[in-house]
């Protein structure tokens, strides 16, 4: 099991270049939102699956790449 969170989630516009440290980066998310991650092969655990299931927050399907490509249309 692997458990994120991403908050500081930037992109860079039309970059090619990963580890071009001098290129310039924009926030993909709005401030104060965070994105839960939560990642498991076959079998997730009670304890944890009745963690997740006590929270009142929104719960979607996402994709860190689509949101960061948002930016490029």
């Amino acid at each position: 099991v692997r458990i994120t969170f991403d908050k500081e989630l930037h992109t860079a516009y039309r970059a090619t270049d990963l580890f071009d440290a001098s290129l310039p980066t924009y926030p993909a998310l709005d401030a104060g939102q965070v994105i839960l991650e939560v990642k498991f092969n076959q079998y997730l655990p009670t304890h944890i699956r009745a963690l997740l299931q006590g929270s009142a927050q929104d719960r979607c399907a996402i994709s860190k790449y689509c949101i960061c490509r948002k930016f490029e249309l």
